[in-house]
């Protein structure tokens, strides 16, 4: 079961007691209508900028159980936009408030590998739209439908589409999901594990309440398990869900915390925040743009576009020993390299040059000279690459963990209790090579005493 098949299941279920009462399943109007008045909630059609909307395309909100969507004019309405509010109020914990890329129920669940996307991907916001689009459509058009119509009636996506009244990319993405992905097994408890003893450490981090607890172990040592077993405890224990927040290094040890999770707690699953260090940064500073000083949605900066920007201002700059202009991406990559490490070291570019003189006030030959004079070039660089986001209004991978304006995304921020309050329960895992990020640990430190 991956992290998406309990979605579907709730998708299906829903619409297994629609049909069972009397909703025509070939009228996707005719279930959205039903599923409306089942879940006892109220549909909203809204001129485009009415404040009720609150700046979204579309919102749930959750208190009074209504859906509110914006009114274009159009003289059929889009049944995809509100199956998609409909998952949102079958799914998630809370309100949300949905922009019209959001409502995609054509986007693939696969991980995009490059740019934004690597880190939207596990981002809260990104997975819980994705996981809204995959309710729709498995609402509107359930994959095994789906392969019915294609293989059995001889239909075409064109054809499907037309009969139904769906969108045609909507139900081509179904039908790939159909005829590509594997059908899900039955929703079971995941059996023990062969050959895992239980251990008392292990144990001992799954049980444990009241204060942070670190549990330092090696590679193949069982702390994803630990961690699974923590919040599956948590939520036997009544926990709310949507108050867990699990957090990793990389976008594979994030699916395949969620991969488990889903597998044990299903139905609790999508509301548990689950994802990277960078994600929950990118959220963070998406949540309080308006304190940062950046726009809602701010450019993400890779490598490639640090060196883009940077190949443009390094020939104005003084510089010896980083100086080459025939490529210029030769050295710039090693400069980016330097500063993304000095923003993990929460090192800005004052206090780096600070350091780089240092180390050239102390230099006691030739080679320890010219060490100190290229990180001096480098703090010069960072300066000037600094001055490049703030005018872009942009953040790179680096400030997703380290920016340097309240409220800090995982730095100890100035009013913690204003920052996590929604989280009460933090749990992490990282290897121990990434111990030495200081800037994770500051705002864990924070954070993790409110388990």
């Amino acid at each position: 079961m991956d992290g998406f098949d309990p979605i579907r299941e709730t998708a299906a279920r829903l619409r297994t007691e629609l049909v069972t009462m009397g909703a025509d399943p070939s009228r996707s109007w005719a279930m959205v209508e039903a599923a409306i008045r089942q879940l006892e909630l109220e549909l909203v059609w809204l001129p485009a900028g009415d404040p009720a909307l609150k700046g979204a395309f579309a919102l749930f909100d959750e208190q009074s159980g209504t859906i509110c969507c914006t009114d274009r004019g159009d003289a059929a309405k889009p049944v995809e936009l509100i199956a998609h509010e409909i998952g949102h109020a079958c799914v998630h914990a809370a309100s949300s408030y949905c922009t019209a890329d959001d409502i995609d129920p054509s986007r693939s669940t696969e991980a995009a590998p490059v740019g934004l996307q690597r880190v939207e991907d596990y981002g809260a916001r990104e997975r819980r739209e994705l996981q809204a689009n995959v309710f729709a459509r498995e609402f509107l058009l359930p994959r095994a439908e789906a392969r019915r119509l294609h293989l059995t009636e001889r239909l075409g996506a064109a054809a499907i589409a037309d009969g139904l009244q769906l969108p045609k990319n909507l139900v081509r993405q179904q039908l790939l999901d159909a005829l590509l992905l594997p059908d899900a097994p039955p929703s079971e408890p995941e059996p023990p594990e062969r050959g895992v003893r239980p251990d008392p450490s292990q144990d001992a981090a799954a049980g444990h309440r009241g204060s942070a607890f670190q549990l330092q172990a090696g590679p193949g040592t069982g702390k994803t398990r630990t961690l699974v077993k923590r919040v599956v405890s948590l939520v036997y224990e009544g926990i709310d869900p949507g108050t867990i927040l699990v957090l990793t290094f990389s976008n594979r040890a994030a699916g395949e915390l969620l991969e488990r999770i889903a597998a044990a707690v299903p139905d609790v699953a999508p509301n548990i925040w689950i994802g990277t260090f960078h994600a929950f940064g990118l959220d963070l500073i998406r949540r309080y743009h308006d304190k940062l000083g950046l726009p809602a949605d701010p450019p993400l900066f890779d490598r490639s576009d640090a060196i883009e920007v940077l190949e443009e201002i390094l020939p104005t700059l003084p510089l010896v020993h980083y100086r080459n202009l025939w490529d210029p991406a030769l050295v710039l990559r090693d400069i980016v390299a330097a500063i993304s490490r000095a923003k993990d070291e929460l090192t800005d570019p004052a206090r780096y040059r600070a350091l780089a003189q240092k180390m050239l006030n102390h230099a006691a030959d030739d080679d320890a000279c010219e060490a100190a004079e290229r990180a001096l070039e480098v703090a010069q660089v960072y300066e000037v690459y600094e001055q490049a986001l703030r005018a872009r209004r942009a953040v790179d991978f680096g400030d997703l963990v380290t920016h340097d304006s309240p409220p800090y995304p995982l730095r100890a921020p100035r009013s913690p209790a204003a920052l996590m309050s929604p989280c009460s329960r933090l749990l992490f895992s990282c290897e121990r090579r990434h111990y030495r990020q200081r800037a994770l640990n500051a705002g864990l430190s924070v954070a993790m005493n409110r388990w």
